[in-house]
């Protein structure tokens, strides 16, 4: 819940977890889709990050998570490849770590003591 809430909060201010905004779209681009929206052609995308969908991976095993899109082709915005310039999606910040580290450690002391 965590990691998708901040996925919506970089889609939601068009910045990546280093707060750097997203490259805007060229007017080349913006007349070939008919619409501005970064990042945002069908909202597939958006909805594999920040929602359960086909398209999403999420997975758990032991004391790992693996979290992110099956889309092949988001990584070249999120590194930046060719003519399209590096719009970083995925990532976590100082923010996001200290939420992670504490719904962790939650969840230790509470595997550990149980309720109080």
């Amino acid at each position: 819940d965590i990691l998708q809430e901040m996925e919506r909060g970089y889609f939601a201010s068009r910045a990546g977890p280093s707060g750097k905004a997203w490259a805007p779209l060229s007017p080349v681009t913006i007349k070939k889709k008919g619409h501005g929206r970064i990042l945002r052609d069908t909202y597939e995308l958006e909805a594999s990050l920040t929602g359960e969908s086909s398209t999403s991976i999420r997975r758990q095993a032991g004391n790992s998570l693996e979290f992110g899109t099956n889309r092949e082709w988001a990584w070249v915005h999120q590194e930046g490849g060719g003519k399209i310039p590096q719009r970083e999606l995925l990532g976590i910040n100082d923010d996001g770590m200290k939420n992670v580290v504490d719904a962790v450690a939650d969840a230790a002391v509470m595997m550990m003591f149980g309720e109080r």
